[in-house]
């Protein structure tokens, strides 16, 4: 199956080359990497245009129009895959993500919210609530249990999680726009009363 992933940035130039070598690097190869450039001021879209020149997998677009859930709507607009993902441009994906997520999607099949675990990481010193956080939200995603403490803050790892693309649209996909796109998403997964399937391996830095 063809894996989406979905990543709008905004400069981020000093950590897009980790992020797209992470994606070059994944185990699971039939993938595509819809990346909007979200009005950089940087040498944001150069390096997104440099990765694009060398790989077809990867398609650069500019931002229509401003913010993160209006890269994440124009990203997915032009998406191909059945299963979709996201990435953050600050973010770095573990080797084996996209294989470990899909496996659970075909595992278990269509309702299935394929999860994974985090760890956070910092230039310098990662304060104590990141530790606390990413140990709260691995213990949810370890005992399945990510919609039970929805209220107390986002619990679906973003962007850690894939969905099948007609589950994504089921639960509105990019749609929304009132709140932040992650916590909102998270609410309508849990809506949608998707089954969380988790991967015991951390896969998403």
């Amino acid at each position: 199956m063809l894996i989406s992933i979905l990543l709008p940035t905004k400069n981020a130039a000093a950590y897009l080359v980790d992020c797209l070598n992470s994606i070059l690097s994944q185990t699971y190869e039939p993938w595509e990497l819809i990346a909007i450039n979200d009005h950089s001021v940087d040498n944001s879209q150069q390096i997104l245009n440099d990765y694009a020149s060398k790989d077809h997998r990867i398609n650069c677009l500019n931002n229509e129009g401003a913010g993160i859930i209006a890269a994440l709507r124009l990203a997915y607009q032009q998406a191909a895959g059945t299963y979709i993902t996201r990435m953050d441009a600050d973010d770095i994906m573990r080797p084996k993500k996209l294989e470990l997520l899909a496996e659970q999607i075909t595992l278990n099949g269509r309702g299935s919210l394929a999860v994974g675990l985090v760890k956070y990481f910092a230039e310098t010193t990662l304060g104590d609530g990141y530790k606390s956080y990413e140990q709260w939200l691995n213990q949810l995603t370890t005992s399945k249990t990510n919609f039970k403490e929805i209220y107390k803050e986002c619990s679906i790892p973003s962007p850690a999680w894939m969905l099948h693309r007609n589950d994504l649209e089921l639960c509105g996909a990019f749609d929304h726009d009132v709140y932040p796109e992650d916590y909102d998403l998270a609410f309508r997964m849990r809506a949608a009363n998707f089954n969380i399937c988790p991967t015991p391996e951390i896969v998403h830095l």
